[in-house]
């Protein structure tokens, strides 16, 4: 497998112990935000619906200094006008799915990613990373934060829920002077089921890199296998420059021969950009690649449609370029 630039950086991450799981993977690449209800909303809402009104409550339900303080006109001994309040309590949700539960607020941040593309992206070079044993995994749980990142905020609408009459004549019971903020919020949070089943296998382990790890940075992100299949491919590659030169030094002996030496030199010319191609390559401590064998092929191709080709030469010439084929596909683009 022939790792991008970004796909190095990340296996130099998890080599440094940077990138552990998922969460960190995210974490360390900003690929989440944080969202939230926000209270003061709710409250607006609340004030819109229930600005200046006062409500007939037992008096006995105050005696405690702090609850007196919501008391806006007192008619009798037993009986005061009082503020509504909201309450919130209930604020918190549970999400729950294949056993796994966590409970959030609906009040404080949660940071959530919709880079799930990433993700998988990630997950692919975990896969490969293990199949050459290069990482082992260990076993984790699915946190809280792991689970919120699969999160999804449905937006809060205009709700108003108007419980209280201003006009009953008999007195409210204290608690119901307690108005629940759902009256006023309609605003929840939903699991992506599918992201989250296609990466909880992977949300509940954790990575952590093999010796060898090092020794395929070093190697320049090639496992054992690859640098003995690219000696192998370096031997084919030899012979077929072998080839090409026994084939091009017998049209030349043929080209001098008879004379031409215009044709003498377009073959020079294709003879330097080949051997052009194939040096700067080593020169690199690279391998072709198949459009550089493309390149020789169609060099080839047309030394084929020059009239002084005779047809033992041509022969030899269409042996090279079946080689050249053969080779192509073994070839990383």
């Amino acid at each position: 497998m022939k790792l991008t630039k970004y796909q190095k950086g990340l296996v130099k991450c998890i080599a440094d112990g940077r990138i552990t799981d998922i969460l960190s993977f995210v974490e360390l690449h900003n690929l989440s935000y944080e969202v939230c209800f926000y209270k003061p909303y709710v409250y607006k809402r609340f004030e819109n619906a229930y600005d200046g009104k006062k409500f007939l409550c037992d008096s006995r339900f105050f005696d405690n200094p702090n609850e007196a303080k919501r008391i806006v006109e007192r008619l009798s001994e037993r009986t005061v006008c009082v503020k509504p309040r909201l309450n919130f309590s209930g604020s918190h949700f549970s999400c729950s799915h294949n056993n796994i539960t966590h409970s959030y607020s609906l009040f404080e941040p949660i940071r959530i990613t919709e880079c799930f593309d990433e993700i998988v992206s990630f997950i692919a070079l975990w896969q490969y990373l293990k199949s050459e044993a290069l990482i082992i995994e260990l076993p984790k749980s699915c946190s809280k934060e792991d689970m919120g990142l699969f999160l999804k905020r449905i937006p809060d609408k205009e709700k108003c829920h108007v419980s209280l009459d201003e006009n009953r004549k008999t007195p409210y019971q204290y608690h119901e002077l307690d108005i629940p903020f759902e009256d006023f919020f309609d605003g929840k949070y939903e699991l992506n089921k599918e992201n989250f089943e296609i990466c909880l296998p992977y949300l509940t382990k954790k990575i952590y890199p093999a010796p060898e790890l090092q020794t395929f940075i070093q190697n320049k992100y090639n496992t054992t296998d690859e640098l003995n299949n690219r000696g192998n491919l370096w031997i084919a590659l030899a012979g077929v420059i072998i080839a090409f030169i026994t084939s091009v030094a017998s049209i030349i002996v043929s080209v001098t021969e008879k004379g031409y030496h215009n044709e003498l030199a377009e073959i020079n010319s294709s003879i330097q950009e080949i051997s052009g191609t194939i040096f700067s390559v080593q020169s690199n401590n690279e391998t072709l690649s198949a459009s550089d064998l493309q390149t020789i092929e169609k060099q080839l191709d047309s030394l084929l449609e020059k009239d002084f080709i005779d047809s033992e030469t041509s022969k030899k010439l269409d042996e090279l370029i079946e080689a050249i084929k053969e080779l192509q596909p073994n070839i990383t683009q």
